[in-house]
């Protein structure tokens, strides 16, 4: 499941002093002040955000299982069915960070209401598509306007709650609609796909996304940052054009090899685009993404959790959803409903590592997440070809959701050390960057050992076991690396003393 927006926006006092902003920006306009007296719609404008944020997420997951259906319709191989999210995660990933400056400068609310409307536009798009192509513009337009109105709905929230308790208690009920949304996500997409039609997975966001678009205009007044500019465009297209053209040539492998210039040509394309990103980043004195996020060795270790994790689930949404309904022959509402163990153990790990983290540490939450995650991987990866769901795929399932569940918030946490308030929203933005861009990389990889060929389903069946076997490994990797860089003084993130 994708990151949690704020729901883990966490900085101490000591550290928002000695901690200078990397971030480029000065004050805002309408900075908070405890002498401001708070807006008296703070309640219902933070429900009328989170919608939104709702059904963000609720898209995240909602399309896994319409999938094979979708592919029947509009005549989809299963590698063009993965554009279908890699398409919308792709453009969120990559525009993101763009699009919290553009709301910087030209004004939080006015990008909230643009990037909310072309979410439902989108959305309609996607609802009357009459092929492939058509749907997969219908994604990217979808992903632009969760990166314009996401980062701009937080930005409201954490100029609207004056009050330090309130502002938690805010960003916990985001965070907390939109673990809910991933998980209605799962189950709605089952149940619409079954009795009406996987287009009104896509439909039901219309209404959601334009009300809210509307209402904000009584709730809050507009607010920008005054300060320097950066070449956040050109740093955009670079990123945005880098990852696609890796993403692209690591598809096409399995499809053509390695040796046909149809993937090596994207593939050190994608290299170059993204050579020249870092590049610019590094001599900015505005950057997009400031090097000095990613070069902190404790939010890199929360980094790695979170974009490795996120890669190797991508994938196992993507594959088990089409195995149950391909291979084991289930029904979309079927399919829907096997992913329920997986949704509660993954809400329970969530609850485990929250209650256990200030005694436990992140580090030891994190890496005991990992680990059983990876078992879970390694359990979907030995079971028999053609086995039933109760004794082959439910035991991983619980696994890795528990896992899942326990990793996340331990490394957010992780993610988040050490950033002054003023840099927490860029610090959100960088952490689900990182975590959408390790999804669309972990999809394109393991659905290319899996399904590149797409040549039956004793194939394919095989094929899922070998991408399960390496997401078993890239968590057990990443555990082992968490566990060697999270040393020293500041190994003890997220523990609070007794």
């Amino acid at each position: 499941m994708s990151l949690l927006y704020g729901s883990f926006l966490k900085c101490s006092p000591d550290k928002q002093e000695k901690r200078l902003s990397t971030s480029g920006s000065t004050e805002p306009v309408g900075e908070r002040k405890t002498d401001t007296p708070p807006n008296p719609k703070r309640w219902l404008l933070l429900w009328t955000l989170a919608t939104v944020q709702f059904i963000i997420f609720l898209d995240a997951t909602i399309v896994n299982v319409a999938l094979p259906s979708i592919g029947r319709d509009l005549q989809m191989s299963s590698n063009q069915l993965t554009w279908v999210v890699n398409g919308y995660l792709l453009a969120a990933g990559s525009l993101l960070l763009l699009g919290g400056r553009i709301g910087d400068i030209v004004g939080r609310r006015k990008t909230f209401v643009v990037g909310a409307l072309m979410f439902g536009v989108a959305s309609m798009v996607a609802v009357v598509s009459t092929s492939g192509s058509i749907l997969l513009v219908g994604r990217v337009l979808q992903g632009v306007g969760e990166a314009l109105a996401a980062p701009a709905a937080l930005g409201i929230i954490a100029l609207t709650f004056t009050d330090p308790k309130e502002l938690q208690k805010a960003y916990g009920i985001w965070g907390g609609l939109s673990g809910l949304g991933a998980v209605a996500g799962v189950l709605l997409g089952g149940v619409i796909t079954e009795f009406i039609s996987w287009r009104w997975i896509f439909g039901i966001n219309i209404p959601l996304a334009i009300i809210p678009a509307l209402m904000i205009f009584v709730l809050v007044d507009e607010s920008k940052m005054r300060g320097k500019t950066s070449d956040g465009p050109l740093s955009a297209l670079l990123l945005a054009g880098g990852t696609v053209s890796l993403v692209y040539g690591i598809l096409q492998v399995p499809v053509l090899g390695i040796s046909a210039a149809s993937t090596w040509v994207p593939l050190s394309a994608g290299l170059i685009l993204l050579f020249f990103f870092f590049a610019l980043q590094a001599r900015s004195s505005t950057p997009l993404l400031p090097l000095s996020f990613l070069g902190d060795r404790v939010r890199g270790s929360g980094y790695l959790g979170l974009g490795l994790l996120n890669a190797a689930t991508s994938g196992m949404f993507f594959l088990v959803a089409i195995y149950m309904q391909n291979i084991l022959g289930y029904s979309p509402l079927q399919n829907g409903l096997a992913w329920i163990p997986y949704c509660v153990f993954f809400l329970a790990g969530i609850q485990l590592t929250i209650s256990q983290m200030p005694k436990q540490g992140a580090k030891i939450m994190m890496i005991t997440g990992l680990f059983i995650a990876a078992l879970g991987m390694a359990f979907l990866a030995a079971r028999p070809f053609g086995i039933g769901f109760w004794e082959g795929l439910l035991p991983g399932l619980i696994l890795v959701g528990m896992g899942g569940g326990m990793t996340f918030p331990a490394a957010q946490t992780t993610a988040m050390d050490g950033l002054s308030m003023q840099d927490a929203g860029l610090g959100s933005g960088v952490t689900t960057t990182i975590g959408q861009i390790g999804q669309v990389v972990g999809l394109a990889v393991l659905t290319s050992i899996a399904l590149g060929t797409d040549q039956g389903s004793e194939l394919v069946a095989s094929g899922v076991g070998k991408a399960m076997f390496v997401s078993a490994v890239i968590l057990s990797i990443a555990a082992v690396t968490v566990g060697f860089t999270l040393r020293g003084n500041r190994a003890d993130v997220g523990k609070v003393p007794a």
